[in-house]
C-alpha cells in the first residue's frame, strides 16, 4: 500500500520558490539588471523577483508574507540599493502595474 504524500503549505511553495529564483538569478546567465523576459511571469514570480532583489541587499522585511519567504534578513548594506537593482526593480514595477498585480511587501 502506497502512504500518502504530505503536499507543502503555501508559505513552503513560495519559499522554494524564492530559492530557485535566486539560484536562477545568481547564475552565469543572469547578471543584475537583466529584466529579459518579465512580460513572462505572473504576479506571484514578478513579487518574488521583486523582493529577492531586497533581500540579496540585507533589506529588513516587515511583512509576514515576506518574512515568510526570506526571514527577515537584517544585514549590511541594509536595502542600499544598486544602480542596476534600481533599474531591475523599475522593469518588475512597471510589468506588475501592466499586469494590475496587487503589490503588496
Amino acid at each position: 500500500m502506497l502512504k500518502p504524500i504530505a503536499v507543502p503549505n503555501r508559505a513552503v511553495l513560495i519559499a522554494a520558490m524564492a530559492a530557485l529564483l535566486s539560484l536562477a538569478m545568481s547564475g552565469s546567465g543572469s547578471r543584475a539588471g537583466d529584466d529579459s523576459g518579465l512580460d513572462d511571469l505572473d504576479c506571484e514570480e514578478l513579487w518574488l523577483r521583486r523582493n529577492q532583489i531586497y533581500a540579496n541587499r540585507g533589506f529588513c522585511f516587515k511583512t509576514e508574507r515576506a518574512i515568510d519567504v526570506f526571514g527577515r534578513r537584517c544585514f549590511p548594506p541594509y536595502g542600499r540599493l544598486t544602480a542596476a537593482d534600481e533599474r531591475s526593480l523599475a522593469a518588475i514595477r512597471s510589468a506588475e502595474r501592466a499586469k494590475q498585480c496587487r503589490v503588496e511587501g
